[in-house]
């Protein structure tokens, strides 16, 4: 704004100014040591929405001197007419009711969705994929072909709830007509092939969904996978990234990638440290973005961007916040240009494209929403069965389960069990924070996976591996119930499910107060794991322990500490979620309890605090990892790093409802890198 004062008063100079025509010069002025000359040809105008959020009204001196000009509704039906018959449509007039009536009828039935755009920009791509169709398939009708560019380019942004209705407008306003959705078959046997050599499961809703993100991406430069947790916006582009990186004809990976991405987490940095800021000495530092937009658009070999790579995507996986969202603005809209502080703009070159991967849209403006491409994935669309089917087949191919006894158990336990626990589960049921069914699905896995290797191989029977399940079953499902002033949700959970379990747990004890022993065969109570206590001395002086370090086995604790070890051994992370039950002190403990040697874990704590920021995480996660090569990070050759974090929920919380802190901790866990924060062009791979 203060930039924007003195822009002002310079404008204001040049009002008064004599009129002439070119080449007349009618005044100069000098601009950062540039002598600069006017011509009557010369104007400023100013293009603004000022209501949105980040954004900022202009100052009261810089309004007065231009004429405002109210923009109204844009006449949609002219214009769709115009475009049709400039794509080759003859009856375009007709066309273009049938149009407008089905935008006009969506925005007005379809539910209120944050992402639903159904202005100019929406339509100007909608006309663009039909006048391809006409062009690619002119024997066709003309209704058919709109027909189909309306349906297969809208459908992929619509929720599975507002699917039907869309649906039946089309089908009211193109009566009689069922075009067969246009498949590209080839590609698809690639996503088959891709799919299957990563160990995922060639689903049809899956592979249908990298399909439509490909035609996304080949109408529009920047796209936004949309969805919530889990529901396989990663997989969907990491497989579209392996389709393009396949030679069909060599059967195998081309030797020199193709196609190129890198991930950021934009709340993992600041904004400054994400598009570059100018120092207190007047230097200019880049950016994240900057730093990789440029070394995609001049193909810097350095930072591995070559000129035979077809497909460079910048992934965006993080909150949106109108901050920084806001100056992506010309990157996504038609001009596809990255302008900095710096007065330097990066072209989007045409292999270049802009891909966000993103759970909501609520503190995106409008502007932001009308510019990029939607793929809304539903939680169902793909569901938890793929995942559960490619755990069990990697353990196999693997050789931990060699025969497939144990995939084909599993299998049956989880279509046993799943659906109707969920339903149970479904009402009148509060959990410490929500939660998604694949979460719980990944919990269960993550605990068998653990438990498995525990038992002997002549102990692995069919009655053995389903009470392992119902251990695993009941913790993931019953382990995020609380007990508050509302109700024990855990004893409802435990009653209600009694039968499910087919009442395998005593009545007078929670299922929760028991596990079950292989070597037994039978459920025994925590309490006889329990070590018996042995006095220590108390004061302190040498060699006692201080009353407040006291740590006292009990069942709940045995319990805690089996599950935390199971899980921190295959690597997978943990949270305790509770107040003032011990977590730390129970954490605190098992730490203590690993030897560097024999355990071959090291360990490190983290207390957050309110100030606690991305820049001061990353500063405590880095002090106990060296240097091993390249950009490769890690804890001594040989050992593995647990690091405990406490207090996670304290850092502050920014103006749009995210924390930069935990952005960091989401970048690390999904992709394994962060950003050297002195030298932002380094991507520290953590190992």
């Amino acid at each position: 704004v203060k930039r924007l004062a003195v822009v002002a008063n310079r404008e204001l100079e040049y009002q008064h100014l004599p009129a002439g025509l070119p080449p007349t010069k009618v005044g100069s002025f000098v601009f950062e040591g540039d002598y600069i000359s006017l011509t009557p040809t010369c104007g400023f105008f100013i293009t603004m929405n000022p209501g949105y959020a980040g954004r900022t009204e202009l100052p009261e001196n810089l309004k007065v001197l231009f004429r405002s000009c109210a923009m109204i509704r844009p006449d949609l039906k002219l214009i769709c007419e115009n475009m049709l018959m400039s794509e080759g449509f003859q009856g375009a007039r007709i066309l273009s009711v049938k149009f407008v009536t089905l935008y006009e009828l969506s925005s007005e039935l379809l539910s209120k969705q944050a992402h639903y755009d159904w202005g100019l920009r929406a339509v100007k791509s909608v006309l663009r994929v039909a006048g391809a169709l006409k062009r690619g398939e002119p024997e066709k009708g003309e209704d058919e072909l709109l027909m189909r560019a309306l349906r297969d380019f809208n459908t992929p942004k619509i929720p599975a709830q507002d699917t039907p209705i869309f649906l039946r407008l089309i089908a009211d306003l193109f009566m009689g007509m069922d075009a067969e959705r246009r498949v590209n078959e080839d590609l698809k046997s690639i996503v088959k092939i891709i799919a299957v050599d990563t160990k995922l499961q060639p689903d049809e809703t899956f592979m249908l969904k990298v399909l439509q993100f490909q035609e996304l991406l080949d109408v529009r430069h920047s796209v936004m996978l949309l969805g919530p947790t889990g529901c396989g916006k990663t997989c969907i582009w990491r497989t579209l990234v392996g389709c393009h990186n396949y030679d069909v004809e060599a059967g195998a990976y081309k030797p020199k990638k193709t196609c190129v991405y890198e991930p950021v987490n934009p709340k993992s940095v600041t904004g400054d440290e994400l598009y570059g800021f100018m120092t207190l000495a007047k230097d200019w530092k880049d950016g994240v973005l900057s730093i990789i937009m440029r070394g995609m658009n001049k193909n810097i070999a350095e930072q591995g961007f070559h000129d035979y790579q077809s497909y460079k995507w910048v992934v965006l996986d993080g909150d949106i916040d109108s901050v920084w969202i806001e100056s992506m603005n010309t990157v996504m809209d038609d001009n596809k240009v990255l302008t900095l502080v710096s007065n330097e703009r990066i072209p989007l070159s045409d292999a270049m494209r802009m891909v966000f991967e993103i759970n909501s849209l609520k503190n995106a403006t409008p502007a932001t929403v009308s510019r990029a491409g939607i793929l809304f994935i539903n939680e169902t669309d793909v569901g938890w069965r793929p995942f559960m089917e490619s755990f069990l087949l990697k353990r196999e191919l693997d050789g931990i389960d060699a025969n497939g006894t144990e995939k084909a158990m599993f299998t049956s336990f989880f279509d046993k069990y799943i659906d109707p626990l969920t339903e149970i589960v479904r009402r009148n049921y509060k959990e410490c924070t929500p939660m998604y069914i694949l979460n719980k699905i990944s919990t269960i896995l993550y605990i068998l996976e653990g438990l498995m290797e525990q038992v002997p191989i002549e102990k692995k029977s069919s009655e053995t591996l389903e009470n392992l399940f119902i251990f695993a079953l009941m913790w993931a499902f019953g382990g995020p119930m609380i007990i508050d002033k509302a109700g024990d949700f855990r004893r409802k959970f435990s009653d209600e499910t009694a039968i499910l379990f087919a009442n395998r747990f005593p009545k007078e004890g929670l299922c929760f107060d028991y596990v079950w022993d292989f070597e037994e065969d039978a459920w025994v109570e925590w309490h006889t794991r329990v070590p018996a206590y042995t006095p220590i001395p108390i004061g302190g002086g040498p060699g006692e322990t201080p009353f407040n370090q006291l740590f006292v086995p009990t069942s709940d604790t045995v319990r805690m500490t089996f599950l935390l070890n199971l899980l921190a051994r295959k690597s997978r992370h943990v949270m305790l979620v509770g107040s003032g039950s011990g977590k730390t002190s129970v954490i605190q403990q098992y730490l203590g309890s690993l030897d560097k040697d024999a355990d071959g874990f090291i360990s490190t704590s983290i207390a957050m605090s309110y100030f606690t920021d991305s820049k001061s995480l990353q500063a405590d996660i880095e002090l106990p990892i060296d240097k091993r090569s390249g950009r490769r990070y890690g804890p001594p050759a040989s050992k593995r790093l647990i690091v405990f974090i406490d207090d996670m929920n304290l850092p502050y919380i920014e103006t749009y409802g995210t924390q930069n802190a935990i952005a960091l901790l989401t970048q690390h866990m999904g992709y394994g890198t962060i950003f050297d924060r002195l030298d932002l062009g380094l991507r520290k791979e953590l190992v």
